[in-house]
């Protein structure tokens, strides 16, 4: 019966939330209300807020490892075009002499040759040049992503284990507080006793009393 009851609240429950758009509206900001009171609430112990930070370096790390390597893919193709274009300046030097030298011994035809192999080389370095600065501004961007991201990452770790450290040595010194405060009060059988204290001395003080006037 109670499962019957339970099923049918569910039906109701569930036909609420698709035939009435304001209150599933309603219900989910009062979800998403009592999930950010909760997780406010978690991250006050030491075990929720150490699993969050664990989740923010998780992010940060990934984030990180994603920044180095777009970071290391630029600088490589930044290096590489360098190296090409010292290589091509190499070769067109080598090609200058090789093309003067056979123009004075009037090899006049290989002398052209080498000078065309001159001509395609100052195209490759000029076609090089172009690329390395394209790539300057890219590298100096994903550099300066990656030192971010390093440095986030850093601080995190650094935020973790100090936050955590405080937050235990804060928690530990309200507990002695609390119990502190506990053994100031007094509790309710003390204040009883007192109360009886009190009552037993007013008494006895009436007697006193009495006994004093039928002495007289």
């Amino acid at each position: 019966m109670i499962k019957m009851i339970l099923g049918a609240i569910g039906i109701i429950f569930a036909s609420a939330l698709i035939l009435f758009p304001n209150f599933r509206r309603g219900f989910a900001s009062l979800s998403s209300g009592f999930l950010s009171v909760f997780i406010r609430d978690v991250s006050k112990t030491e075990k929720g807020a150490n699993a969050i930070y664990t989740k923010a370096i998780e992010e940060a790390e990934e984030k990180y490892g994603k920044a180095k390597t777009a970071y290391h893919r630029v600088a490589g193709e930044h290096e590489q075009c360098r190296i090409r274009i010292m290589t091509l300046k190499e070769q067109i030097q080598s090609a200058e002499r090789d093309a003067e030298s056979l123009y004075k011994s009037g090899n006049v035809d290989k002398a052209r040759v080498m000078a065309q192999k001159r001509s395609d080389l100052m195209v490759d370095l000029e076609s090089s040049t172009k690329l390395m600065e394209s790539l300057e501004p890219a590298l100096a961007q994903a550099k300066n992503i990656f030192e971010l991201c390093e440095t986030d990452l850093r601080n995190l770790k650094k935020d973790k284990k100090k936050t955590l450290n405080e937050l235990q040595a804060q928690n530990l010194m309200k507990d002695i507080m609390s119990d502190i405060d506990e053994l100031d009060s007094s509790s309710t059988a003390r204040k009883l006793i007192n109360s009886t204290n009190e009552y037993l001395d007013d008494l006895r003080k009436e007697n006193h009393g009495a006994m004093a006037v039928h002495a007289s």
